[in-house]
């Protein structure tokens, strides 16, 4: 992944998405602006000096993954993609996607578990694509992400971040 003004020395196929809330409002109205698949012709375009773009190496994904972390444990749920729109961003064509309960690999939960360490989490939202041979290829992770849509598929997410909040509580109430 880079972040850069520069189009100087792109090569390739990239994921392209955009920083912040991703909306724009124009003459048709408010609209979303989803990752686009671009190649090193579009990113040459002088015109992207003009705001910084997160681009990551393109993925050809079998499925992606939002996995919830709430201390030591993980509730995760693949993202099928029905579409090739979906294949692309997921978020833009809820329609042609199915869910189900995934496992990560160790090095996965290691890695994410090392994260936050480093970043003093205790929940998180991370993002994942996995490719059409198993390898899991990290995108973020958000702090404050979305998750009571896939608390179906998996154990059960609000009860570990009551518990959360609930041993934070009696910490502070022994310290007093």
């Amino acid at each position: 992944m880079s972040q850069t003004t520069s189009p100087d020395g792109a090569s390739g196929t990239a994921g392209r998405k955009p920083f912040g809330g991703g909306g724009f409002s124009d003459d048709a109205g408010y609209r979303i602006a989803y990752a686009r698949k671009v190649t090193a012709t579009d990113v040459r375009d002088e015109s992207i000096r003009l705001t910084a773009h997160q681009l990551q190496e393109w993925v050809d994904l079998e499925f992606a993954v939002r996995m919830i972390t709430v201390d030591r444990h993980t509730f995760t749920a693949a993202i099928l993609p029905g579409s090739e729109k979906a294949r692309i961003d997921w978020r833009s064509d809820y329609g042609a996607l199915e869910y189900k309960r995934v496992d990560p690999p160790s090095h996965v939960y290691d890695g994410v578990q090392s994260l936050h360490a480093e970043l003093g989490l205790r929940f998180s939202a991370s993002d994942f694509l996995v490719d059409r041979e198993g390898a899991w290829w990290f995108l973020e992770t958000n702090p404050n992400g979305q998750w009571a849509w896939i608390e179906c598929l998996t154990d059960d997410i609000s009860s570990a971040i009551m518990n959360a909040l609930r041993s934070s509580a009696q910490r502070r109430e022994c310290a007093v």
